[in-house]
Formats: C-alpha cells, sequence, structure tokens
C-alpha cells in the first residue's frame, strides 16, 4: 500500500497565479523555440578526475539546477558518453509540453584516478573524496554556468550507478539534497560491507517538507534491479528514521525493456514532473512524453486568478486529444465536495493547503487525467507555522503518555501472550483484520475485503501499521466526522483492541486542542509504541515500525526445528542449548527475521575459521535455506558469481531473497526480511 503524506506548509504570501497561454501540438519538432539551443558544454574544477559537460536554457534568466549523474556503461543513449546530450533533446520535448521546468542541467564525468575497469570505487570515489561537496561549492559560486538560481535547492539524480550515487548523496548532505531520484539504482549504495553505506540504520535522508525522493525500475531490467529497489525502500521505511513512504516509486512494464534507454528516460521525466507538479504522472502522460505514443489523456491544467481566500480560479484544460472535461478540486491530493466546475471560491480551509484541478475527458473516450500545478491559498492574516513534520522522533510516543496497560501485559482483546506460533495465528490475523473493520468503519468487513487484508498479512506483503493506517486515512474513515474524543477511542480500540485509560486520554486530547498535533501525527505515534510492536507480534504480522516487541510468545516445534537446521546444516553441528533457545525466541517474537539468522550464522567467525571452500559454502547454504541438494544450473551459477568478485555476503542475501526461502518462512511464520 502507497500512501501519500500530507505535508503541512507554512503561510506564504499571496500571489497571482498566471500561466501563458500554451498551444498543446503533438510535432514537437514544430515548435518555434527550444528552451536549450544544443549546446552542450564542458567544465572542469580539476585537471583530473572532477569535470564533465553542462546544458543551460539559451535564454536570460535564472533557473534550478540538476545534477544528474551517470552510469557505468560509457556507450548507449544514456551512457556516460551520449547521455547530457540525449538528455538535453528530451527535456527539450518534456518542457515544450509543459511537463517540466527549465534547468541548467550538469553532468559530472565519473572517471577513475587510474587506468582500469569501471566499477563501484569510481562512484565511491566521486563521492567519498570530496567531488561532490567541490561540485557544489562551484555551482553555488557561479564558476560553471551564471544562469543557476542559488535560492532553490540543487536536485540530484542518477541512473543505474548513478542512481545510488543520487541516494548516497541525500544521505550524505540531507540538508542540500533533498530532491533526490534514483532510476534504477544500482545495488552498490547499500550492500552491507559492499556499499557506501554499511547499515540500514544510516539510510536517513531529509525530513524537508518540500523534498521530492523518487525511485524507479522497469520490470524488463534483470531481475537484480527490482530487488535494489526493494532492498532500498525496505531499510527506508523500516529503519524507523524517516518519513513513511518517503520515496514514490515506479515499475514499469516489461514491454518496455531491459537495462537501458527506456527506462532511463521514464524514470527521469517521472522524477522532474514530480519535481513541478507534486505528484506523478499517469501512464499516458509518459507514453506521450516519452514515445510520442497519444494513448490516452495527455496535457495540463491552466489556473489563473488571485491565490487568497474568497477569490476565484478559473481552470482551462489544456489537452489533446480529448477537448471536453469534467473538472474536480482538490484539496491536499483529496476531492473537495461539490467543487466540480471550471471556477472555485477559495475557502478558509485552503490555507496553507495544496490546491489544484484535476480534470478527466467527459465524453469517455480516452482514459487517464491531467493536472493543474498545486497552489496554496492565504488569507492575508497570520497562520500558524508548523515549522516541523510532527513525528515520533520529536512528539511524546505512546509509551511516554502515558497511559497504562497494553498489549505487553495481555490487557484487551489481542492474543495472549505465551502461547505458540502456528496454524492458530491464521485466526488471529483474521481478528486483527475484523477489529480494523469494526472499530475503525463502524461496520463488518466485507468478504472480499477481508480475505484481500488477510491475505497480504499473512504473506507479509504489508505491514500492520500500513493497514491500520490505511484505514484511519480512508475517504469512508473521515467521513464517520467523528469528534476528538471519539477519533482518539478509535485509535486505541484499533491499534491495541482496548479501551483507552484515562491519562492516555487525557493527553491525547490535550495535544489536539492545543495544536501541539494534529490527528495523522496522533496516529503515527500509536504506530511507533512499543505496545503496537507487541500487539502485532502477538497476532502474528509485521509491524513496520523499527521497535521490537517485548513480548514473550513460544516457539513452536517447527521454529525450533529452523534453528537447528541452521547449527547443523551451516555450522555442521549440534545446537547448543542457550544459543537454540535465544534464536527461536527471537525468530518467534519477530525481533528478528530468518534472512537476519541466516547472516548471523553463515559470516559468523565460527563459519570463517571452519575455512570451507566456495563449493561446499553453496551446498551449504541449500540444505540451509533449500533444505535439498544443489540442482546442477543453480550451483554453478553462484559457484561463478563468487569466483568473479561476488562477496559471500551478497550470495547469502541472494539466497535468503528467494521464492523458495521466502515461502518457508511464511509457512513458518518467520519474518523473511
Amino acid at each position: 500500500m502507497r500512501k501519500r503524506f500530507l505535508r503541512f506548509l507554512s503561510a506564504v504570501i499571496a500571489v497571482v497565479i498566471t500561466t501563458a497561454s500554451f498551444a498543446f501540438a503533438k510535432n514537437v519538432n514544430a515548435a518555434t523555440a527550444d528552451i536549450y539551443d544544443g549546446t552542450v558544454k564542458d567544465y572542469k574544477i580539476t585537471e583530473t578526475y572532477n569535470y564533465g559537460k553542462y546544458f543551460e536554457p539559451h535564454a536570460d534568466g535564472k533557473y534550478q539546477v540538476l545534477i544528474y549523474v551517470h552510469g557505468s556503461g560509457d556507450y548507449g543513449g544514456c551512457g556516460q558518453g551520449n547521455m547530457p546530450k540525449n538528455l538535453l533533446n528530451q527535456m527539450n520535448r518534456w518542457i515544450d509540453l509543459g511537463y517540466c521546468d527549465p534547468m541548467v542541467v550538469i553532468c559530472p564525468r565519473v572517471e577513475q584516478l587510474k587506468e582500469k575497469s569501471w566499477g563501484i570505487n569510481d562512484f565511491g570515489e566521486f563521492v567519498s573524496l570530496g567531488y561532490l561537496d567541490k561540485l557544489v561549492e562551484e555551482i553555488k559560486a557561479g564558476n560553471i554556468s551564471d544562469k543557476v538560481d542559488t535560492s532553490k535547492p540543487i536536485v540530484i539524480a542518477g541512473y543505474s550507478m548513478g542512481g545510488s550515487v543520487a541516494l548516497y548523496a541525500g544521505v550524505h548532505d540531507p540538508d542540500t539534497f533533498y530532491n533526490v531520484g534514483a532510476i534504477s539504482p544500482s545495488w552498490c549504495c547499500y550492500n552491507g560491507d559492499a556499499g557506501y553505506v554499511k547499515k540500514a540504520s544510516d539510510l536517513v535522508f531529509s525530513q524537508n517538507s518540500e523534498g521530492h525522493f523518487f525511485m524507479s525500475y522497469g520490470k524488463g531490467e534483470e531481475d537484480q534491479f527490482r530487488k535494489n529497489v526493494e532492498r532500498y525502500l525496505e531499510a527506508i521505511e523500516g529503519n524507523g528514521k524517516n518519513k513513511k513512504d518517503l520515496f514514490k516509486w515506479s515499475a514499469y512494464d516489461s514491454s518496455y525493456g531491459s537495462h537501458g534507454w527506456n527506462v532511463f528516460k521514464m524514470g527521469t521525466f517521472e522524477f522532474l514532473y514530480s519535481l513541478k507538479n507534486d505528484c506523478q504522472p499517469t501512464i499516458e502522460m509518459i507514453d506521450t512524453a516519452c514515445y510520442n505514443k497519444w494513448t490516452g489523456l495527455s496535457g495540463f491544467v491552466n489556473v489563473t486568478g488571485t491565490a487568497k481566500t474568497g477569490n476565484t480560479l478559473t481552470a482551462k484544460a489544456v489537452s489533446s486529444p480529448a477537448d471536453n472535461f469534467n473538472y474536480q478540486w482538490l484539496r491536499d491530493g483529496e476531492p473537495i465536495s461539490g467543487a466540480t466546475s471550471e471556477t472555485y471560491v477559495l475557502t478558509s480551509s485552503d490555507v496553507g493547503k495544496k490546491v489544484r484541478c484535476k480534470a478527466t475527458d467527459k465524453d469517455g473516450k480516452y482514459p487517464g487525467y491531467i493536472f493543474s500545478s498545486p497552489i496554496v491559498a492565504d488569507n492575508s492574516s497570520p497562520v500558524p507555522t508548523i515549522t516541523t513534520s510532527p513525528t515520533i522522533t520529536t512528539k511524546p510516543s505512546v509509551t511516554t503518555a502515558p497511559p497504562t496497560g497494553g498489549a505487553s501485559s495481555g490487557s484487551g482483546n489481542v492474543p495472549t501472550p505465551g502461547g505458540s506460533r502456528g496454524a492458530s495465528s491464521k485466526e488471529d490475523i483474521s481478528k486483527f483484520v475484523d477489529n480494523i473493520y469494526t472499530s475503525v468503519l463502524g461496520r463488518d468487513a466485507e468478504p472480499e475485503g477481508a480475505e484481500f487484508w488477510f491475505n497480504e498479512l499473512w504473506n507479509f506483503k504489508c505491514s500492520g501499521d500500513e493497514v491500520a493506517l490505511g484505514f484511519i486515512n480512508s475517504k469512508e474513515f473521515r467521513d464517520r466526522n467523528l469528534s476528538d474524543e471519539d477519533y482518539v477511542k478509535v485509535l486505541y480500540k484499533a491499534f491495541f483492541d482496548r479501551d483507552p485509560d484515562d491519562s492516555g486520554m487525557k493527553f491525547w486530547l490535550d495535544s489536539l486542542s492545543n495544536g501541539t498535533l494534529d490527528r495523522k501525527a496522533v496516529a503515527n505515534n500509536f504506530v511507533y509504541s512499543q505496545e503496537w510492536a507487541d500487539t502485532c507480534a502477538t497476532y502474528g504480522i509485521r509491524c513496520g515500525g523499527s521497535i521490537k516487541a517485548k513480548v514473550n510468545i513460544t516457539p513452536s516445534d517447527s521454529t525450533y526445528a529452523f534453528v537447528e537446521r541452521m547449527y547443523v546444516t551451516a555450522l555442521g553441528r549440534a545446537s547448543d542449548e542457550g544459543g537454540k533457545e535465544f534464536w527461536a525466541n527471537e525468530l518467534s517474537n519477530y525481533r528478528c527475521t530468518g534472512e537476519e539468522l541466516g547472516v548471523q550464522f553463515f559470516l559468523s567467525k565460527e563459519m570463517e575459521d571452519l575455512n570451507i571452500s566456495d563449493e561446499e559454502f553453496v551446498d551449504r547454504l541449500y540444505k540451509t535455506f533449500m533444505d535439498r541438494d544443489a540442482e546442477p544450473d543453480g550451483k554453478t551459477f553462484w559457484l561463478k558469481s563468487l569466483a568473479d568478485g561476488a562477496s559471500r555476503k551478497s550470495v547469502v542475501l541472494g539466497f535468503t531473497r528467494s521464492e523458495e526461502f521466502v515461502g518457508r518462512c511464511i509457512t513458518e511464520r518467520i519474518l523473511p526480511y
């Protein structure tokens, strides 16, 4: 489930929203004047290594800057040699279509200091040795282009290895890089000891409410790129230090090909579109912008009017091929009731919120929809400024509220801690889903919905907090229009399956009434509480936060057998009693994943001291994770990977992320990863 966080904005001065009229032309080559005249220039900061190419709008003015880092390939449309010119041509088209803004684009040439084959170290040197910092310094000083608008944040994006560099830049300097686009990023940003970032907990990005973070990959690329994005998202969202759903992301159909030009330009377009429009484009827009395929509605909505309360905004869709539209005005991404005409009068409810207009084809001939750029209304009177997003890192958590009781002490109706994990957890998960429906929506679950959410939770495809917050943020729940008191009661019932204690209720109501927290912030605090982690563990579902459960679920016989097999097949010995008990309890209480256990054993000093051959290492991986002998082709593949320089850890992770091992973990109610 991918949800959009509302971003809270301070009041801004009144602005006049005017956009020049625009002729939406299918034939881009017929445009009278491109933003870029086709010139790609060279820049050089130092004689070795730190140099590259850039292009800038030929018209006078100041423009935001984009650093775009190439991949490791030298050839092809998105290789380091051809990428700047090809990107220039694409951006001319995208800007002409009204989808993104003109920018000064700087393409550093990441090159190595010594003559050798390309590899991760080249990109690591570019980042870690300070060349990126020096590049930023030169950009801000106007030494590369005097058309850079230094009042606007620097944007960074990259493809393949360059995508990993963009990710690392967001971690390396979050104050500078809070607009990050990672297009089909390689594994090398975060991959244990082999990456720039060694630990998932170090993947911490800016909390800036104006930031844009984006990742994409093509389903037709090598399977590794999908795994890369999944691993990054899991680490970024699971380490508890970033905003929930920080990265928006897309996966492009396999018909667009493998790792190369098509997925490069689609991901780059989507990132640049989101920078301007603060939302992601439809596939019809992507097809139009990248392939000149007019598969559906394309274009944008032009809005005129003064952004003050009481004033009227007027929308006009500028599109091809449709010419008859339905309009819907949105506030922070949600439809405004009754606002379905070309005009809309701004109200006090719009102050500090992002208002845009969405248009669809009234005749129903063309699929998709188009947007206006967002505007922020002002009522010319002081509006309280929320300087930081109210997250659990800066606000009291549930455990400090301080409510009493909780799942950890066996209160409420959650399954009683102390039972064993097994087939009965199916019943527990069904109870969890039923409770969410009745407590949040005030009704019984429809059979299809209950079955869907049960399967998502049973297969660990989504976490308990994703389900609970999804229901809390749903339109159906908002339409119940509950009081603050009833809202808090629902949170206690939905998350903890109990009534609130008096001190907890008072704390949250005071926080809501005095403006310390809003409703979403209160719900977020429940998600990142110890009681919620314990509740999820007792239900047998994954908790999305970083807090570990403290309950005591007795391991099942199958969990003990899982751990024993790890000792016998990985280390070649029977378990010691204390070790077996410890790991079985960690697994049963969701404090450890199957993958983490495997890494602990196969990268342990005891394993290292065995000094086994690569062949024996691979044989033990099959026996441990697959409970079978290796098939010849698979064994050959892994042995060749090790011979070609792959680390043993990367091979272990290849096994832990396999469908075969993940399926075994799901069956045994062990978190796969």
